[in-house]
């Protein structure tokens, strides 16, 4: 979803590549809700197989709030992930990286192309088999917070170096055609990468 950029695109501009935050951002609030359905389903028959007795009537009411409270509150973070991916925009341009979150609360970061003097990749082990990592941008005069939980981070990177090659030898930077998400990246770029376990 990208109509915050694509209404603030100027005349000569087009979006070149859109990225997306990976469905690993709900894993939290899912293990939670699992969790919490769990413990209220199994709870009532631990107390009264290894309490039993008048003891484990009076906990179970309370923890089977408890239970609820753990469910819902992992409801409510599978809800907040689901509005910041709604409303999170990284878009590469053929003149700029767009970066904006939020929907009340807007927060947006602009960097002309060939400002960005370089890209760090960080990919945990995990990250690394399921397609996410981290994305820290380096600028002169400007700068972007690091872009965390980015789907398939390395066709971003390509992606933004195909942009800033083209950009480069074209000059004025005429209208470039979007790329596909499948297509093969066009160039490699300079990128680091620290693996953690």
């Amino acid at each position: 979803m990208v109509s915050y950029v694509k209404h603030s695109l100027h005349p000569d501009e087009r979006i070149i590549y859109a990225a997306c935050l990976h469905s690993i951002i709900y894993a939290d609030g899912l293990a939670t809700t699992v969790f919490g359905g769990f413990f209220g389903y199994f709870m009532r028959g631990v107390l009264y197989r290894y309490i039993g007795g008048d003891i484990a009537a009076l906990l179970a009411g309370p923890l089977e709030v408890v239970a609820l409270g753990i469910m819902l509150s992992g409801t409510l973070m599978i809800l907040f992930a689901w509005v910041e991916e709604l409303h999170t925009e990284i878009v590469i341009t053929n003149h700029r990286l767009v970066v904006k979150y939020g929907h009340f609360a807007i927060t947006t970061h602009d960097l002309q192309l060939d400002r960005i003097s370089g890209v760090d990749l960080e990919q945990s082990t995990l990250g690394h088999l399921l397609g996410y990592g981290t994305i820290a941008i380096r600028a002169a005069g400007g700068t972007v917070p690091d872009l965390h939980y980015i789907n398939n981070p390395e066709r971003f990177v390509d992606r933004l170096a195909a942009a800033q090659a083209l950009k480069g030898s074209l000059g004025a930077s005429p209208p470039m055609p979007a790329l596909d998400h499948e297509e093969t990246p066009m160039l490699e770029h300079r990128k680091s990468i620290g693996t953690r376990h």
